[in-house]
């Protein structure tokens, strides 16, 4: 168990980098997550989900506006899935 922990956190903190990067570094075009830092990334412990945590520094926008910008831009970091 303590092992598959581990691995949850590194693939964990992969993808919060991979995410912050791609907001950024400017490849999402998407104004709903224009002022959105991922804050976090729970893993399920066969790795197959993970549950994102964020916060905004835009105060009028809501968080369904934000999870929605998310799921407008999932090909980034699923090229497996198409539109």
């Amino acid at each position: 168990m303590g092992i598959s922990y581990k691995r949850n956190a590194r693939v964990g903190e992969l993808i919060l980098e991979e995410m912050a990067n791609i907001l950024l570094y400017g490849e999402v075009n998407d104004p709903r997550l224009r002022n959105v830092v991922i804050t976090g990334v729970d893993m399920s412990d066969d790795l197959s989900h993970a549950k994102i945590y964020f916060t905004s520094m835009d105060k009028e926008m809501s968080v369904k506006e934000i999870q929605d910008g998310f799921v407008s831009i999932q090909r980034l970091w699923r090229p497996g899935d198409k539109d």
